[in-house]
């Protein structure tokens, strides 16, 4: 009885870690995103006829520094325009890999990072300070 070989033992306890890592149940560090990365993006949306979005990541990796949001043909209830542009420059601390702006001019974006040159989430758009309305969409954006 002794002398029972270990790894068939071993083997399932190592598929039942990969296993509750794969659906989340265990616990796993956050991604890091990459210090001074830029990374960029599309926002899947039907309001306008194209859609990016920039984020840059400070030199510490801490925060995002700068968010900038690029439209084509853009048309929301009560607001239209051909080609528009906006860039939030306020700070947003990255906690678990997790963002979040809430600038009064465009709405409220929320993210996080996927891989350390990687982030997704959703942007809420509503134009100055709320009275055009346009909708909420998910981005995802990819750095180099």
């Amino acid at each position: 009885m002794g002398n029972r070989n270990p790894l068939p033992c071993m083997a399932i306890l190592m598929l039942i870690t990969a296993s509750l890592i794969a659906c989340n149940i265990l616990p796993t560090a956050p991604v890091q995103p990459q210090p001074g990365a830029t990374l960029v993006g599309t926002i899947n949306m039907d309001r306008a006829q194209s859609a990016q979005i920039t984020l840059k990541v400070s030199a510490d990796g801490q925060t995002i520094e700068s968010v900038s949001v690029s439209f084509t043909e853009l048309k929301c209830e009560g607001f239209s325009a051909g080609s528009s542009s906006t860039t939030v420059t306020a700070r947003a601390p990255i906690t678990d890999a997790k963002f979040e702006f809430k600038p009064s001019n465009i709405g409220e974006i929320s993210g996080r990072f996927t891989s350390s040159m990687a982030a997704q989430g959703t942007i809420h758009l509503a134009f100055f300070e709320g009275k055009a309305e346009c909708g909420t969409w998910e981005w995802s954006a990819t750095g180099n």
